[in-house]
């Protein structure tokens, strides 16, 4: 029969025991302890999930549907703005295209009657110029009526500023001191240049007419003084409503030029908060 173990020996073998399993315990709570905090409860994290769906439902459908409504609004401003600048480009395009045909017109028909004037032969007058006047008569009645309306053209389509002119159009000097100099037709708006070419231009026709009233009553034979009157008319004609018109039309391409050359509107993304 095997010895039993003496008392203060069993009495250490049951206090090693306990310590194992007190050991054991904490070490089993610790580990659950830290899983606990580690892992959030079931109800906490169905609330995240809940919260992030509002929040990607208010992101991607309320404000992304506004924030392209916005920018689909920007880009069509935009795009409009450029169809209209474009549009303005076209109309002075036009305008200046019906201004220099209106004085291609009545500048050609006026001298190809002054050319028929200047015939030496009363016979070939006689027979070319009564036709030759009636058309001339007709171009003058359509520039008469279109010229005033060209007038409001350009003043609309190329601007007129307020007073702007005036001391050209007076011959006084422009601002600069002692040594400044006249006003030229480069400083002077479209709009009033070619109001001195509808004067010019009035001038010669009111001329013109009177000198075919004198060579019809006198069965279109033609004096020295009719000749030297109708002379003068053709001065006008390629000297100063020459320069007149030269000055209307480089003023008028200066305008587009300018245009036509802007830098375009950028399209940048425009920000609704600046």
């Amino acid at each position: 029969m095997d010895e039993l173990p003496k008392k203060p020996e069993l009495q250490q073998a049951i206090l090693d025991t306990l310590r194992e399993r007190d050991a054991l315990k904490k070490e089993i709570l610790e580990e659950l302890k830290g899983k606990k905090q580690e892992e959030p409860p079931k109800e906490s994290k169905l609330v995240q999930q809940m919260l992030m769906l509002v929040l990607g439902f208010i992101l991607t459908g309320v404000l992304g549907s506004w924030f392209s409504t916005y920018w689909h609004n920007e880009e069509w401003k935009q795009q409009q703005s450029l169809l209209a600048r474009r549009s303005a480009l076209d109309k002075k395009y036009e305008v200046a295209n019906e201004v220099s045909k209106a004085i291609g017109d009545i500048n050609s028909a006026s001298l190809n009657v002054l050319s028929i004037i200047f015939v030496d032969d009363v016979k070939r007058r006689a027979a070319e110029l009564p036709a030759e006047r009636k058309r001339w008569e007709a171009m003058k009645q359509n520039w008469t009526g279109n010229s005033e309306v060209l007038l409001h053209k350009i003043n609309v389509y190329f601007g007129r500023p307020a007073g702007a002119g005036e001391d050209a159009k007076a011959g006084k000097e422009v601002k600069g001191g002692k040594d400044a100099k006249p006003a030229g037709e480069e400083d002077r708006p479209a709009g009033e240049i070619f109001d001195d070419v509808i004067n010019k231009r009035k001038q010669s026709n009111v001329e013109l007419s009177n000198i075919l009233e004198l060579l019809e009553k006198a069965r279109w034979e033609r004096s020295p003084e009719l000749k030297a009157r109708a002379e003068k008319v053709v001065l006008s004609l390629n000297q100063e409503q020459k320069r007149l018109s030269r000055a209307l039309t480089g003023k008028l391409a200066e305008d587009i030029l300018r245009d036509a050359s802007a830098p375009q509107p950028k399209g940048e993304w425009p920000w609704p908060f600046d």
